[in-house]
């Protein structure tokens, strides 16, 4: 689980892509760029503050722990909400989009784009489901870390 949980900018890097390049949900990618925004950012937040904890500078460390473990639940909730956000967006624009033959994307780079949408909509919703699986990983590897410093 280690392992799965560091190569989610992979699993990101990839859906993000297929999201961007499906023709019938196009624009809507921008969600997944969304989410890898803010879980970057909430994962530079905690280990700075791990570094903050194995400096012993502060005395504070019973709040910092606490800080830490909030996060760390916050890496459950948010690639939950999340997923459920891009499922749903990416499900809904597909469907009314596919059956009118809409391009949604501001580009049309698919000589067929009723297969492409199909094979991008695959990959994109098997690599939603790594990522959440991974940032889920991740929170579970943050929480036992915190756990070791007391």
């Amino acid at each position: 689980m280690k392992m799965f949980s560091k190569l989610w900018w992979i699993f990101s890097i990839i859906g993000t892509g297929a999201a961007l390049l499906n023709p019938y949900i196009g624009g809507f990618g921008i969600t997944n760029i969304g989410e890898l925004f803010f879980m970057s950012i909430l994962f530079m937040y905690v280990n700075g503050l791990f570094k903050i904890i194995k400096s012993n500078k502060y005395n504070e460390k019973k709040i910092i722990k606490r800080v830490i473990k909030v996060n760390g639940i916050l890496t459950y909730v948010i690639p939950s909400i999340f997923f459920l956000i891009k499922l749903f967006v990416g499900a809904t624009v597909f469907v009314v989009a596919y059956a009118d033959n809409i391009v949604m994307a501001p580009y049309e780079i698919w000589s067929n784009p009723q297969k492409m949408s199909i094979i991008c909509l695959i990959v994109e919703m098997i690599f939603n489901v790594a990522l959440l699986i991974s940032f889920i990983g991740k929170g579970k590897i943050i929480r036992k870390t915190v756990n070791e410093y007391e």
